[in-house]
């Protein structure tokens, strides 16, 4: 996210990073609020967010098994609402297309559409990620948080 920090908004920026990274999804989802208010240029990646957030705060308190089908159709309405918002176009330029597809796929998985959650996943195109060296730092403290 720190390629995309516009001024103003780099302190909501980092704490959005931050509760991502301790999965705090209700603060994540206020943060993409807030974000999205002050600068409507980021509208994509709030909502974004705040689908990603909608989705796994569902899926903290409601498993993607068999029993939980039937809460999560109607459950997840609103995550699946956000998540499309971003596939198209605007979505693909903000660099978090394949991202939501990939949680549009998970999403369909837990309300057993399987066919669907699939076709999320090819149209993530996974298979032409290229890949990519870890920066150093980002290895650092990878290294830094094992036990």
């Amino acid at each position: 996210m720190t390629g995309r920090v516009k001024s103003g908004t780099p302190r909501i920026e980092v704490e959005i990073e931050k509760n991502r990274e301790e999965l705090n999804w209700i603060k994540v989802i206020e943060l993409a609020e807030q974000l999205k208010d002050k600068s409507p240029d980021l509208v994509c990646l709030s909502d974004f967010l705040i689908g990603e957030g909608k989705l796994e705060n569902f899926l903290e308190e409601w498993p993607p098994v068999d029993a939980n089908i039937k809460k999560a159709k109607i459950g997840l309405i609103d995550a699946k609402r956000f998540l499309n918002l971003v596939i198209a176009d605007a979505g693909i330029k903000a660099g978090v297309a394949m991202d939501a597809h990939l949680l549009l796929g998970k999403l369909h998985y837990a309300c057993g559409q399987y066919g669907e959650s699939l076709k999320h996943f090819k149209y993530a195109d996974l298979q032409n990620l290229s890949e990519k060296k870890l920066p150093l730092e980002v290895y650092v403290l990878w290294l830094n948080h094992m036990p």
